[in-house]
């Protein structure tokens, strides 16, 4: 039982949470895992990308996007730099880069991406 001066811990179940389609793109799906109102400093979503998938160019003015592949196979485009990107694979995407992730592999690809700071619409 919580004590009334004890801080609430932020815990996610991501097995129970649903899956969203993104707000702004087509055909990729992802769960808001913790939000800013969970911790003021950053973000964390659960990304999946379906075969043949790819989530479009983008940037982000004020965030830090890091990456962390969960599984799946991937081609991330970083400004005009393309790079394979696989399970396993963690890339921190500094603020104002135009990235890209296509998934290139047979299964979906997912992915864990966090937001320093948070987004400031999830």
């Amino acid at each position: 039982m919580m004590k009334e001066d004890e801080q609430k811990i932020p815990l996610a179940d991501g097995n129970v949470i649903p899956w969203e389609e993104h707000p702004r793109i087509q055909n990729i799906f992802m769960k808001a895992l913790l939000t800013s109102a969970d911790n003021p400093l950053a973000n964390i979503s659960l990304v999946k990308v379906p075969v043949g998938c790819a989530v479009s160019r983008h940037l982000h003015a004020n965030e830090v996007e890091s990456v962390y592949l969960l599984s799946g196979k991937s081609e991330l485009v970083l400004g005009d730099e393309r790079v394979s990107f696989n399970a396993g694979s963690v890339v921190a995407i500094p603020k104002g880069l135009e990235h890209e992730l296509h998934n290139v592999g047979e299964e979906p690809v997912e992915l864990l991406a966090f937001f320093t700071p948070p987004l400031a619409k999830q």
